[in-house]
Formats: C-alpha cells, structure tokens, sequence
C-alpha cells in the first residue's frame, strides 16, 4: 500500500519580483485576509511564480514552513504603496521559516490562475505538472472541500 502525505498547505503566487524579494528579506508572505480560513491546519506555503519569473516561468518553485500569521493593513506591509486601491484592507502575513526550493519544481504547462489555494503535499509530491489530472483526484480523495487550481 503506498504511503500518503496529507500535509495541509496553501498554495500562493509570487505576483512580482518585490515580492519575491520580501519574502526572502523578511520571511514574511501575504494575501488578503478574505482567504484567513484557508490557513486552517495549514503546516506549508507553496510559492506559484507567475511569468517574471526568468528560470521557468509558470511553476511551484519553493515551500516554506508557516510558523504563525498576524494581521495587517496593506498599506503598514508595504508602506511604499500608500494609493493602492486595497490599501486599507486587512492582509494576514505568514512568518515563513525553512523556505527550501522545490525539487523538482512542479512545472505548469500554462498560465494558471493562482491567488491562494488549499493543497496538500500529496499534490506536491506525486503528479507531474501543476492542473494534471491526478492534482483533482487527489483533492477528492482527500475530501477536503478545497478549491482546485
């Protein structure tokens, strides 16, 4: 019988290279607090890097740890941008510890529309590419109720 890992994460996209360079700098990751209930047992993040990523664009390239979460306004995460339109909005940051490449990297073979979705490291570790069909059986095996990429 093969093994499982049902490890509950969130899965969440890298939007810009500032970002990128946040989350390295302060080992802190956000999203905005309307999707607080995915952090739910969640134990990882999974980082989805979007097209500026200038390796392989279209990937899960990292994990990290989610150690503890304190909300925020946008606008005290990143004070450089006091006009955004969700500038007064509430963020949850994730301190993130241990983020580690991915390896391999779960390559996507297009553009997948990711904010933040629930994922288990089953999904991670054992299909071949980010949408393939085995991803959604095994969101269903686990019966979840989590959202799909």
């Amino acid at each position: 019988m093969q093994q499982t890992d049902s490890r509950s994460g969130i899965l969440g996209i890298v939007p810009r290279p500032d970002c990128w360079e946040r989350m390295l700098s302060q080992q802190q990751y956000y999203f905005p607090a309307t999707y607080l209930h995915y952090l739910a047992d969640a134990t990882f993040l999974a980082c989805y890097m979007p097209g500026w990523y200038p390796t392989q664009p279209h990937h899960i390239s990292h994990t990290a740890s989610i150690r503890d979460y304190t909300m925020r306004l946008r606008r005290d995460i990143i004070p450089t941008e006091p006009q955004h339109p969700r500038a007064h909005m509430a963020y949850v940051v994730l301190d993130i510890a241990d983020l580690t490449p991915l390896v391999p990297a779960l390559p996507s073979p297009r553009w997948h529309r990711v904010s933040i979705h629930r994922i288990t490291a089953d999904q991670l570790l054992r299909v071949p590419y980010l949408g393939h069909p085995a991803w959604h059986q095994i969101q269903r095996h686990a019966n979840m109720g989590l959202d799909y990429v």
